[in-house]
């Protein structure tokens, strides 16, 4: 189920610079501890992101299998980001709150498609990432953000 574009929270105050920040989110828009940073829009950063959301998440108690999926979200999120827009830096932020994780990926647009799930045939070579983030998360959505890009969010509940 795709979250309403009321309920993806605005800029938490991360900079262009790459440094995290201790700042985060909860549904409704008030802000808790969590992560968040920003990395240049290339292939490479999509590994640094992962490796982030993985120590943080590792460091707040969440478990290990929550972490992996988190981390292939993370991966798939960012991909979209560096691959579909013109974007020349994205943001992500993660949140677990114990009970569950919230990922959002924030790039500045550049192009005027918004992310959608496909359906690709057996023989296209990609178009399978949202299928994936489908799966395996409890709700994804994507709205649009101040700055003209879009913000794509996911929420995992360990357990489900």
């Amino acid at each position: 189920m795709a979250l309403p574009s009321n309920d993806i929270p605005r800029r938490s105050g991360i900079g262009s610079s790459g440094t995290a920040t201790a700042s985060a989110f909860r549904p409704g828009g008030a802000m808790t501890a969590g992560l968040g940073f920003a990395l240049p829009a290339r292939g490479e950063a999509i590994a640094v992101a992962r490796r982030r959301v993985r120590a943080y998440l590792g460091g707040a108690g969440c478990d290990s299998d929550t972490v992996e999926t988190a981390a292939l979200l993370v991966s798939e999120l960012t991909t979209n980001a560096v691959r579909h827009t013109a974007s020349p830096v994205f943001e992500c932020r993660v949140h677990f709150d114990g009970v569950r994780v919230r990922l959002e990926i924030e790039d500045q647009g550049g192009t005027p498609d918004r992310p959608e799930r496909r359906e690709p045939g057996p023989g296209d070579v990609d178009g399978r990432g949202l299928l994936l983030v489908d799966a395996l998360c409890a709700r994804w959505g994507v709205a649009e953000a101040p700055c003209g890009g879009r913000v794509v969010s996911a929420e995992i509940v360990p357990g489900r």
